[in-house]
């Protein structure tokens, strides 16, 4: 399959999208269930025909297009807790490729949990804790932990730390998926005004 430059827009915004969830839960203690359930959904579509039927519709990923807008546009409106989640996410993930046993558990534990989700919903406790603890098997150990800046009352709470395990491989996910269409850490730096120019266009 080719990919586009809206393909890898869409990419880079699950990753943004799933980034700025933590960092509201980080600091709000809450979060948009829909654009929640918009990333969880997106681990467990491996095969499709496009990069937008992995997130279902552009419109899910409004929210991470605006971040990525914001991002890029650079000044005031850039948050540096996200930048470091994007830059520290993609580096995990070129590290996974590099990691063919956690690779392949990774791949087996999301299976297993898609099938217990043929009986439950994407947001249900239980699939969100079973993502929870598949990150801290794989994703967790292929290099220093990501710290997440916030409010500790937030942080501490069982069922936030829960929501940004989640988050963060939804964003593995996006970070993967982003590299599949041709995307590299260089392209973001390089590229990043036509990636603004797509991602300001895809916004409804």
């Amino acid at each position: 399959m080719a990919y586009s430059d809206i393909d890898r827009v869409l990419a880079l915004a699950g990753l943004l999208q799933a980034t700025e969830l933590v960092e509201h839960i980080a600091h709000h203690g809450q979060i948009d269930q829909a654009s929640l359930e918009t990333c969880i959904q997106s681990i467990f579509t491996i095969d499709s025909e496009s990069v937008e039927q992995i997130y279902g519709h552009v419109a899910k990923l409004e929210l991470g297009l605006k971040i990525l807008v914001q991002q890029l546009s650079g000044g005031s409106q850039r948050n540096s807790n996200i930048t470091r989640y994007t830059l520290q996410l993609l580096l995990l993930e070129r590290r996974l490729v590099k990691q063919p046993k956690i690779l392949t558990k990774l791949r087996h534990g999301i299976e297993d949990i898609s099938q217990e989700k043929e009986h439950l919903r994407s947001l249900n406790p239980t699939i969100l804790s079973a993502l929870a603890d598949l990150y801290t098997e794989t994703i967790s150990k292929l290099g220093p932990k990501i710290l997440v800046h916030g409010d500790q009352s937030y942080l501490t709470r069982p069922d936030n730390v829960i929501k940004i395990r989640a988050l963060f491989l939804a964003a593995i996910r996006s970070a993967v998926l982003w590299q599949q269409c041709g995307g590299s850490r260089f392209k973001l730096l390089l590229f990043n005004r036509s990636i603004l120019e797509t991602a300001k266009q895809l916004i409804i």
